[in-house]
């Protein structure tokens, strides 16, 4: 099997390959798969992700250059891919313009978090609270990033919970703070 093969099963097929055998050289290669966002998509960047940090990094500069439903399923794959580079790259989509983005990602992070090892979980913890720390942040985001600080259950975050209970914060923050 070939990246270039016609058969898109044995494409993917290859794809997985190369993410296994942590190929790096595959990188550009992989990058034009997401770029397409073709079927290939989610095989493409689960293999990125194991590629480490440079693969991660990659797959988070893509979603910035790609249409909102392209970013979505990045963020959901990134987010199962287990790796704490691709997890802080997925939480980053938290704080997209795009709503769409921001629940998809919230939804794929709050639903992956039984599965991810105490060091990840620290990870996303820390930049969920570093986030919330920052001034100017949009109500959806602020939302979602509490929401799955929420699912984390890290004892450090009450004390970003409950100032978000009150007025002037937007209806959303204040129920996802509770």
């Amino acid at each position: 099997a070939t990246l270039a093969d016609p058969d898109q099963e044995l494409r993917i097929a290859a794809i997985e390959a190369l993410g296994r055998l942590q190929a790096e050289e595959a990188l550009k290669p992989l990058e034009e798969f997401v770029r397409q966002g073709g079927p290939e998509l989610e095989a493409a960047v689960h293999a990125a992700s194991l590629l480490g940090v440079r693969g991660a990094r990659q797959m988070g500069k893509i979603m910035q250059e790609v249409s909102p439903g392209l970013r979505s399923r990045i963020a959901a794959v990134l987010a199962k891919s287990n790796t704490g580079g691709a997890l802080v790259v997925t939480a980053q989509s938290l704080l997209d313009e795009d709503p769409k983005v921001i629940e998809a990602t919230a939804r794929s992070l709050a639903m992956e978090v039984p599965a991810y090892s105490l060091a990840q979980r620290n990870a996303l913890a820390k930049f969920l609270i570093e986030s919330l720390h920052a001034k100017k942040i949009a109500p959806k985001s602020e939302a979602a990033l509490l929401r799955v600080l929420s699912a984390l259950h890290d004892a450090k975050a009450d004390e970003i919970f409950w100032p978000r209970i009150l007025p002037p914060y937007a209806g959303d923050v204040r129920a996802a703070a509770l």
